[in-house]
């Protein structure tokens, strides 16, 4: 599986603009990892970075203005009581908040849909969840909009929820917003693929920061969760 893992982050590097993008998955020491980062085009996009509070990594612009775009502004990472979630939107927190399980998972992304600005991008969220003791289990949901079907003046989402019992260490399973084969952003309708996590935390961020276009990236952030004590840390790099 890592010669897969590795020939997909080969693509990756070759993708111009994938916009957003997650990855669930495990350290080579067996730590839980998260992944995330953002890129952007616009000049409201691009006027973002990450800021951490603890386990909680946010979105806040660079120049301290206000974000007139509300799918901009958002918690990527945060925790409760040993759950973890990931996500490139304000979804984070209804996770959190409605969450009753993992196994409720699929309801609560029943509760959300794609986001309404002009491309509709999807929204995409991973978890980990320590709530079973050492019964770890990931994962991820992508809301994405159906290219088929309209309901009244609403587009019809489509939602799809991957759940992992196990995930080999030193990989991972990422998804993202879009297909990156242009600067016209292509929706991503493919499953979570795998990406080599190998090396220490900083190591893995940076390696995947390199495979991001210079010109369009903008952050990235990786949370190591120890599967034992379900105590996490975050390290992240601007732009």
């Amino acid at each position: 599986m890592l010669h897969i893992a590795k020939a997909n982050l080969d693509a990756l590097r070759a993708k111009k603009y994938t916009g957003r993008g997650i990855v669930v998955g495990c350290g080579e020491d067996g730590s839980l990892l998260q992944i995330c980062w953002m890129t952007g085009r616009s000049p409201p996009s691009r006027n973002r970075l990450y800021a951490r509070d603890g386990g909680r990594l946010f979105t806040k612009t660079r120049d301290g203005s206000p974000m007139s775009d509300p799918n901009i502004f958002y918690d990527a990472m945060d925790e409760r009581d040993y759950v973890y979630v990931v996500s490139n939107g304000n979804q984070t927190k209804t996770v959190l908040d409605l969450r009753n399980g993992m196994h409720n998972f699929y309801a609560v992304m029943n509760t959300r849909q794609h986001e309404d600005e002009k491309y509709r991008t999807s929204r995409i969220t991973g978890v980990w969840s320590l709530e079973d003791g050492l019964n770890c289990v990931a994962a991820i949901a992508q809301l994405r909009m159906n290219p088929w079907l309209k309901q009244d003046t609403h587009e019809a989402c489509d939602r799809v929820v991957h759940r992992y019992e196990a995930i080999g260490h030193g990989v991972g399973y990422c998804v993202t917003t879009y297909q990156g084969d242009n600067m016209e952003p292509s929706r991503f309708y493919g499953e979570p693929y795998l990406l080599p996590l190998m090396g220490e935390p900083v190591f893995v961020m940076e390696t995947l920061w390199e495979t991001l276009d210079p010109d369009t990236r903008l952050g990235i952030a990786i949370k190591r969760i120890d599967p034992l004590s379900g105590k996490s840390e975050i390290w992240f790099r601007n732009s």
